[in-house]
């Protein structure tokens, strides 16, 4: 952020684009899987998204837990297994453990 507003700086670092599914199992109890496709590094300009290399994907499927905390807040827990996670550079965990809120 900097030491002053003057020193403030915005950058584009990052961008995702993910598909899922969720699918009922019994009560709050869903199963999901996606599909995402996440770009890490700076992002120089816009044609340079189209270089599939510098994407990292991700095809996921496990558990969600989805939970009620008040009448305007609501909450997910999601356990996920990543197919994909020997291709990533470096490899990464094959568990992801996602925590989710909406209001």
């Amino acid at each position: 952020w900097g030491s002053n507003i003057q020193k403030l700086k915005f950058t584009a670092q990052g961008l995702g684009l993910r598909s899922f599914l969720d699918w009922k199992i019994k009560g709050s109890l869903y199963l999901n899987g996606g599909y995402e496709m996440n770009y890490l590094s700076t992002i120089p300009n816009i044609p340079a998204l189209k270089d599939l290399n510098g994407w990292t994907r991700s095809a996921l499927i496990g558990i969600e837990r989805k939970y009620k905390i008040s009448d305007k807040l609501s909450g997910n827990m999601m356990l996920l297994y990543d197919f994909l996670h020997n291709d990533h550079a470096p490899p990464t965990a094959p568990l992801l453990f996602r925590v989710g809120y909406n209001f």
